[in-house]
């Protein structure tokens, strides 16, 4: 294949390592960008910043447990109040956090602005970025700005990678490329059906079953936090039905528990949305990606479409079955290996 496609991130059985959670921060969806594919519609007559109680009780709850080892700060554009942003990673790398930041690369327009904003927030600490570039994001920002930020962010030694979202052009190739010579990552994936990308009509290429199976690597091993407070077990899927809290009412140990005893979210890092889709026998069929299995899972068309307490039931027996065989394996192997 000429792109990368999203990996779906280590296979974990049973309880996830807390080593490895990630907490997502929306903080805000203002945006100079009104993309087609945007799954939070951020543009530029969205305005406000995440509320300061959330921030304030964030800033401290992350530094102070050590189930969060790193924050990825979004948007909309996180770089739109770029003090505030600097404040924000100073703050957290005080905590030994590590921090990422998304952004589109629009601001990035000129080298010595580039350069100085990135080194500013590399100053109390280590940052990486993803820069999210691709044919929809381009009718707003030209291609050499997120070129230009990849290429500083290369010589200041800071980690970045690409997220592209595939429309099917021809040219698409051609363009990634550019990124994979430079030795940076390209993270693929179909667009969404959901916020402004629900009205998408266009139709990417076919993707193969076997690129949606396998384990959900975000389920029970991130947690995103929306500007108002709004918790969500998922990071891409911001949607009612994903919603476990609110935050500073729930703090973060409490709503990570939270995440950590749902089944459906526990389901979805051991088997992964086509694994439950096929053990309730629910129909998925076109989907292009993992989260739109699980998006079709959780927010059916009706009732009958979604995921309900007897189909729980169901998966909960599926779930206690899985697990008493990879008992059973575990307990022959230790015989095999005592003889």
């Amino acid at each position: 294949m000429w792109i990368t496609t999203a990996p779906h991130g280590p296979t974990r059985v049973g309880t996830p390592s807390r080593a490895t959670r990630a907490l997502g921060l929306i903080l805000t969806r203002t945006c100079p960008s009104s993309c087609a594919m945007c799954i939070t519609e951020s543009g530029p007559q969205q305005r406000g910043w995440v509320a300061e109680s959330v921030l304030e009780e964030l800033l401290v709850q992350a530094g102070t447990t050590d189930e969060v080892v790193a924050v990825s700060l979004s948007g909309g554009e996180p770089f739109s109040r770029f003090s505030d942003l600097k404040r924000i990673t100073a703050t957290l790398h005080s905590a030994g956090v590590h921090v990422g930041i998304t952004t589109s690369a629009h601001w990035a327009n000129n080298r010595d602005v580039v350069t100085s904003r990135l080194a500013a927030l590399s100053e109390t600490g280590q940052i990486s970025l993803t820069v999210s570039t691709d044919l929809f994001h381009q009718e707003f920002t030209p291609e050499d700005r997120p070129r230009l930020l990849a290429l500083v962010a290369q010589e200041l030694g800071i980690p970045i990678s690409v997220n592209w979202v595939i429309r099917g052009d021809e040219c698409e190739r051609r363009l990634t490329a550019w990124y994979s010579n430079q030795g940076i990552d390209v993270v693929a994936s179909h667009f969404v059906p959901l916020g402004r990308a629900s009205g998408l009509t266009i139709e990417p290429r076919r993707v193969a079953s076997a690129t949606l199976s396998g384990p959900c690597g975000i389920a029970t091993n991130s947690l995103t936090i929306d500007s108002d407070g709004t918790a969500y077990g998922c990071c891409g899927l911001l949607i009612p039905e994903q919603i476990i809290g609110k935050f500073p009412s729930d703090s973060l140990s409490s709503l990570l528990r939270r995440v950590d005893e749902s089944l459906l979210f526990r389901a979805m890092n051991e088997i992964g949305p086509l694994g439950v889709a096929g053990i309730l026998g629910m129909d998925v069929n076109g989907a292009r990606s993992q989260c739109e299995v699980c998006l079709r899972l959780t927010r059916g068309s009706s009732d009958d479409s979604r995921i309900g307490e007897a189909q729980l039931l169901s998966l909960d027996f599926a779930l206690a079955y899985l697990q008493g065989r990879r008992e059973h394996a575990h307990r022959t192997d230790s015989d095999a290996a005592s003889q």
